[in-house]
């Protein structure tokens, strides 16, 4: 349970901590690693974000966050800068447009919090664990967050979906709202021809085709009268595939010689390929456009904003020195 939340939490902190940030001083030791709009973050604020982020992709892993680990990571620091800066240039937007949650609104998903891994005691080892440490650092991130979320939704009520536009996505994605044909079958698998011919024989001869499958079958689906259930074109290998979508149903065919062996084939049903009307995708379509409208209004309000990275400034980790092996025999 804490390991999902973490995953949680690392969002909450990759799309916030500006106001945090802002409260920090430059200077030698501490020198600012972002500017948006005429607003520093220091390396500290920064370094304290990136180690949520590693922390929460060390317990996705179900691991634990070596040293090793962290220097695994490291490289990746510069692009989580540039990610810093682009979020904190929508928080900005998003508190200029008065999108900030109510007291109210965050005391609510903090109790939710508490409540999904298990209470109070749970509550002080996640903020722990997570590397976010205090509960008033905790509010800031929760408030952030749903600042950001305001802003995303206000993001997609701007964006007008003309039906030309859904139409035209609907054309231009056919493929998204295809359903290809299908073949139900079952198969008895043998291994020479001679056997194969033997099944059929037993077939003609009003034998069913689920227990001489339990009998004769090599393969795994033996033990289930061979059925393979329902499958699409290309999840067969070819002389399979071609049996089966052009068998009559009802009619064993065969022998149909793979490289498994030989294969009496019996179709059950087969569907044709099938495209869903527009009128039932329609509110798909609407909102796969809105959010892609939406992301634009992100693009557009970060390329608006005035960035700036120092990614020079960022410390690197040293390699760790070889240390001695003590248990190697001296001569």
């Amino acid at each position: 349970m804490i390991r999902m939340t973490l995953a949680t939490l690392a969002f909450l902190a990759a799309a916030s901590a500006f106001l945090f940030a802002v409260a920090q001083n430059d200077n030698a030791d501490n020198p600012v690693v972002i500017t948006v709009n005429d607003q520093d973050v220091t390396l500290d604020a920064f370094e304290q974000r990136f180690d949520i982020a590693m922390r929460s992709i060390a317990a996705q892993q179900g691991m634990e966050l070596t040293d090793d680990l962290r220097a695994q990571l490291e490289p990746f620091k510069a692009d989580y800068l540039t990610q810093r800066a682009n979020e904190i240039a929508i928080l900005q937007a998003a508190l200029d447009d008065g999108l900030a949650p109510t007291e109210e609104e965050v005391d609510e998903e903090l109790a939710g919090i508490q409540e999904q891994v298990g209470g109070e005691e749970a509550f002080a080892d996640l903020l722990s664990q997570s590397g976010i440490g205090t509960v008033d650092f905790m509010r800031v991130l929760v408030r952030e967050n749903q600042t950001v979320a305001a802003f995303y939704r206000q993001a997609e009520t701007q964006v007008d979906i003309s039906n030309d536009e859904v139409e035209t996505y609907y054309e231009e994605q056919q493929d998204q709202f295809t359903s290809g044909e299908q073949a139900c079958a079952r198969h008895i698998l043998v291994d020479d021809v001679e056997t194969a011919n033997e099944v059929l024989t037993a077939l003609a001869d009003g034998g069913d085709f689920a227990e001489l499958a339990g009998e004769y079958s090599t393969g795994p689906t033996g033990a289930s009268g061979g059925d393979l259930g329902c499958f699409g074109r290309g999840q067969m290998v070819p002389p399979f595939e071609e049996a089966a979508f052009t068998a009559e149903i009802g009619t064993p065919v065969g022998p149909v010689e793979t490289q498994f062996g030989q294969h009496i084939i019996l179709v059950s049903e087969r569907t044709e390929a099938t495209v869903q009307p527009l009128d039932e995708v329609r509110g798909q379509i609407v909102a796969q456009l809105e959010q892609q409208g939406a992301s634009a209004v992100v693009d557009a309000t970060i390329e608006a904003a005035t960035i700036e990275t120092f990614p020079d400034r960022l410390p690197t980790l040293e390699a760790p020195e070889d240390t001695p092996d003590t248990d190697s025999d001296s001569n």
